[in-house]
């Protein structure tokens, strides 16, 4: 590993073996270490990548929705004050 600036290990999901990963991972120093690519994994549908989408749009429009209630209750303030 001197002659390289950084190593990405492809490992073959389903057939490599992590005993095979652990004695690669053992010669290369960690901070050399650029990352791991799952090559040929099975695609599945992902229902949880949905439900965090969904959730994050939601939150955003809720937190929308508090602040322009928020703005709307502080100039209902502002008016009062000016008409007492």
């Amino acid at each position: 590993m001197n002659r390289a600036d950084g190593a990405l290990l492809v490992v073959r999901a389903g057939k490599t073996r992590y005993s095979i990963i652990d004695k690669l991972l053992e010669h290369v120093p960690k901070d050399r270490m650029m990352g791991v690519v799952l090559n040929r994994a099975e695609e599945q549908p992902d229902s949880t990548s949905y439900y965090y989408q969904h959730r994050y749009y939601n939150r955003e429009r809720a937190l929308s929705e508090a602040k322009s209630k928020q703005i709307a209750a502080e100039q209902k303030e502002e008016e009062v004050a000016v008409v007492n």
